[in-house]
């Protein structure tokens, strides 16, 4: 069923942008900010400021879903006007990039992520999920979840077309997932886990101009419910930050060092 957008909707949009540009953190301080604010809200197509016991309810009340459908129409409308952010040259055409970030809130209100520390009480939070076009500055999608729920559940989420390369951290990891990509035509680069059973197949030739960084580079086989997911690992040096990294890919026809660089898009 298609959401019809009303003016409740559109103030509540309005309240909220200002109460995270004034930076509020409390229903208190958003009250004080509006008090001081009245007769100076024409501007922004608002007659009144909500009360706190109505602006409470209508968090409670409204789903986040709304706020979503209209950052998804205003980014629809407005991204062919979006600048190319990257100067530099990117490695691949239609990259995309994913990533997440948690927002902490006390245990009573969600529930955490990990383990419970030694020493404290384990925070809950939000968990924000994004995904990027490598060349545009703002998400083209994003995804609230608790920060309880795995990271691997908002790459379902994925729209992606035949021939695009999405990257992400090894906490999105999904061999199910992978294999579906692989049979799509979507590439992806990610990190190895560090406990990952694989058997190793084959090993490809290093290019003696890449020997100071490319380490490995080989066709492994992962077990997917019963049947062998072929993925090429890198392992790399990275001399800049002095780290090594093990990459995945389902992409064999790219260099090694291109896989690092598709990687490196993420910093």
């Amino acid at each position: 069923m298609k959401y019809a957008f009303g003016r409740a909707d559109t103030d509540h949009l309005v309240t909220m942008l200002m109460t995270v540009i004034s930076g509020c953190s409390s229903l208190r301080e958003i009250s004080g900010l509006f008090l001081a604010c009245q007769g100076r809200i024409g501007h922004l197509g608002l007659k009144d400021f909500p009360r706190r016991s109505t602006f409470a309810e209508a968090n409670s009340k409204r789903s986040s879903e709304v706020f979503a459908k209209i950052y998804q129409k205003l980014y629809r409308r407005y991204r062919s006007f979006l600048p190319d952010s990257r100067n530099e040259r990117l490695p691949v055409n239609n990259l995309y990039i994913v990533d997440s970030t948690t927002i902490s809130l006390f245990s009573d209100v969600l529930k955490g992520a990990g383990r419970n520390p030694k020493e404290g009480k384990k925070k809950g939070g939000i968990k924000v999920h994004t995904m990027i076009n490598s060349r545009e500055d703002v998400p083209s999608l994003v995804r609230f979840s608790s920060a309880a729920t795995h990271d691997h559940v908002f790459l379902k989420e994925l729209a992606l077309k035949k021939g695009s390369f999405v990257v992400f951290d090894k906490g999105y990891v999904d061999y199910a997932q992978y294999a579906s990509w692989d049979m799509e035509g979507v590439f992806f680069v990610t990190r190895q886990k560090e406990n990952a059973v694989y058997e190793s197949l084959e090993q490809f030739r290093v290019h003696q101009k890449d020997a100071d960084r490319v380490m490995e580079d080989e066709v492994i086989s992962i077990d997917v419910k019963g049947s062998p997911l072929l993925l090429r690992r890198v392992y790399y040096y990275d001399h800049v930050n002095d780290n090594v990294y093990e990459f995945l890919s389902n992409n064999f026809e790219l260099e090694a060092t291109a896989i690092a660089d598709i990687y490196r898009q993420r910093w």
